[in-house]
């Protein structure tokens, strides 16, 4: 069962996210492939981040998002080497008010100590991108605004021209809303894509990790541990239509032990491998009967133990989901004991990942024979 989060790049056009090199998940693909039921996801493991020197992009102009001041992946930078050379050139100070223009085109209006930007100011560069608020030696530090060529837009904390401590990140499709740390979403925050699905937990340098809750547009949620962006280790998801799985998880994918119940009474406790059921495992029916055995790959596959509604047992050997032996003075042609009664996958919806519909046989065809 698949839990979305997906892979994520930000849009085309502007690559630049953050002024300086953000990473993070915003992305807004929605989603990897459907494993859980369809639904839309939360974006991959999105990057806001500046390539380090100009470019041409696809159209053969200039991307905004570069940096075009000695291969440094930030805007604040750009001109400090001419805010250098004029001061060692030039014993006057810049206007206290006005605004001063820059050889590059981009112009600031604010506070100065000397010849450096300093207190609260507004900068423009060429491709639209602003910032206004506190300056500290040239460097965004304090509170202040950052505003995208492409209209995303950054408002809160910043230190040494970097996001730091707390701030909101406003994209086209989604918003984030919490802790940074080295232009790095770090510590707890919350995600929301303008589908509806929502993350909220940890994350660390950019990427959901540890404990998170994830919702879905249609109330389908999951709760438990994250990794490296994706659903790993233990956690409980529930569906929209009343069935769940709480167990191990591996890439966003039931792995390990777990139990999946349906809304119907239909349980299965075992060992998955890889979202499919494999290993040991008891499937159960809510009229009382009962399948105790081995499983490959989704279906009955080895030595199992049936037991019927009335409580007879019988023990066979299953390849394939199909029962090979009978048990002596059984009857030629009786049906086989619970045949086709389970589907190869308990897909669940895949966070971070693209969205889709699944192609995983409905759960609630898995009836009894």
């Amino acid at each position: 069962m698949g839990a979305t989060c997906g892979s994520s790049a930000l849009g085309d056009g502007c690559q630049n996210r953050c002024p300086c090199k953000v990473a993070s998940e915003i992305d807004l693909k929605q989603a990897k492939t459907d494993q859980l039921y369809h639904s839309d996801r939360p974006p991959e493991d999105g990057q806001f981040e500046h390539d380090k020197s100009g470019q041409e992009d696809e159209k053969g102009g200039m991307d905004c998002t570069h940096d075009y001041y000695d291969g440094n992946p930030s805007y604040f930078y750009r001109e400090v080497a001419e805010l250098e050379r004029v001061a060692q050139g030039n014993n006057c100070c810049p206007s206290k008010s006005g605004t001063y223009l820059f050889e590059s085109g981009a112009t600031y209006t604010g506070q100065w100590s000397g010849w450096t930007r300093h207190g609260y100011g507004v900068q423009a560069w060429m491709d639209g991108s602003t910032y206004e608020g506190q300056w500290v030696r040239n460097m965004a530090e304090g509170k202040g605004r950052f505003m995208h060529c492409n209209g995303d837009c950054y408002i809160g904390e910043w230190k040494c021209s970097k996001a730091e401590g707390v701030g909101v990140y406003y994209h086209e499709h989604a918003t984030y809303a919490g802790e940074w740390q080295n232009d790095l979403l770090q510590g707890i925050g919350m995600e929301e894509w303008t589908s509806g699905a929502v993350y909220k937990g940890r994350f660390t340098n950019g990427r959901k990790e540890g404990h998170g809750i994830y919702l879905w547009p249609d109330d389908s949620m999951y709760i438990g541990s994250w990794a490296d962006n994706e659903i790993n280790g233990i956690g409980l998801f529930t569906g929209k239509d009343g069935r769940c799985f709480q167990g191990r998880w591996q890439d966003s994918v039931a792995h390990g032990i777990g139990k999946y119940q349906w809304k119907d009474g239909r349980t299965y406790c075992g060992q998955y491998a890889f979202d499919k059921k494999h290993g040991f495992g008891v499937f159960e029916w809510p009229d009382a009967r009962m399948y105790r055995g081995y499983w490959q790959k989704g279906r009955q596959h080895g030595v199992g133990l049936y037991t019927s509604e009335t409580g007879n047992v019988l023990t066979a050997v299953w390849e394939n989901g199909k029962r090979k032996s009978r048990e002596e003075g059984e009857e030629e042609g009786q049906p086989d004991i619970a045949e086709g009664n389970v589907q190869k996958s308990d897909a669940l919806q895949k966070p971070c990942q693209n969205s889709g519909k699944s192609d995983a046989t409905d759960v609630q065809t898995c009836s009894a024979t």
